[in-house]
């Protein structure tokens, strides 16, 4: 996810508490529809719907502070 910011994802992931926080709960999703995907776990449409816009919400939020923190040239 965003090899365009490989450098600066380790950098914020470890000074700032927030954003691996959010890389956590982004991975955590991913994890979890993948074994939707894989049949380990059943989920109805509406339930995959809900994950899959929170983990895109993930995204974004990560996105955002990759690009601020880009942007001021600050790691955390």
């Amino acid at each position: 996810m965003f090899p365009e910011y490989a450098d600066l994802i380790p950098q914020l992931t470890t000074r700032d508490r927030q954003f691996a926080a959010l890389l956590d709960k982004h991975r955590e999703l991913d994890r979890k529809l993948q074994a939707i995907d894989a049949g380990a776990i059943q989920a109805t449409r509406d339930e995959i719907e809900v994950l899959k816009k929170k983990k895109l919400g993930y995204k974004d939020q990560i996105y955002s502070r990759l690009r601020e923190c880009s942007a001021t040239g600050s790691a955390g």
